[in-house]
């Protein structure tokens, strides 16, 4: 049959700390959390503070979780049924889980709920693909939710301007020192290619909607496109 939502996160996480017992830690909690909200999966985020193990050492972990709830909710109206058992939080729940001890998954978690950038060099393992996520994430968390506001508008035009500014190479692999090249970078940093080598700068461009930059970018690849 189909596996569940919880169960395909337990495999990616038994395959990624490469231990059958999983999660059987507070860093292994909040990977699954991460990876709960990156896949959409709402009602996940609600029943993994409910999860018997690490999770109740979580002292945060319910409170991040239903405000992430929300914001799956909030970029999928269509999507997904209106959410049940999504307590009140209030913004001093996120100020105490932002200054606890924690991994790296719990403060990309916070930090975006928080309306605020993050350095991608302190998320292990960290890909484009997370960094597009959050920024896209912070688009909408800034602009309300309202993709004809100004400030959706704004915030969008600033994420296509950066990454058309970055290049190809900074889309690349994990540089040697753990960073995302491009991810959290300064435009002009140099990255870790000389030229494009897989097609990470053309999906950040698809993704912003920049169609044709992207074109152009597999143009410079191959002429016959």
């Amino acid at each position: 049959g189909i596996p569940d939502a919880w169960s395909m996160v337990k495999a990616h996480g038994r395959l990624k700390f490469q231990t059958a017992s999983f999660p059987s830690n507070v860093t292994h909690v909040w990977y699954a959390a991460y990876v709960a909200a990156r896949a959409g999966l709402s009602q996940l985020l609600l029943q993994l503070p409910e999860v018997p193990g690490p999770a109740e050492r979580c002292s945060m972990l319910r409170p991040v979780c239903h405000l992430l709830a929300r914001r799956m909710q909030a970029v999928q109206p269509g999507e997904i049924a209106p959410l049940s058992g999504v307590s009140q939080i209030d913004s001093a729940d996120l100020l105490r889980a932002d200054v606890e001890e924690s991994s790296g998954f719990q403060d990309v978690l916070v930090s975006l709920l928080l309306g605020r950038g993050f350095a991608f060099g302190k998320l292990p393992e960290g890909t484009v693909e997370d960094w597009l996520w959050y920024r896209l994430h912070l688009v909408h968390l800034l602009g309300q939710d309202d993709d004809q506001s100004p400030d959706f508008k704004n915030h969008l035009e600033k994420l296509r301007n950066q990454a058309a500014s970055l290049g190809p190479s900074h889309f690349e692999n994990i540089d040697a020192d753990g960073r995302v090249p491009g991810a959290g970078v300064i435009p002009g940093v140099p990255g870790v290619a000389p030229a494009m080598q897989t097609l990470n700068s053309v999906k950040v461009l698809l993704l912003t909607a920049q169609f044709g930059r992207a074109l152009q970018q597999l143009q410079l690849q191959d002429r016959s496109l």
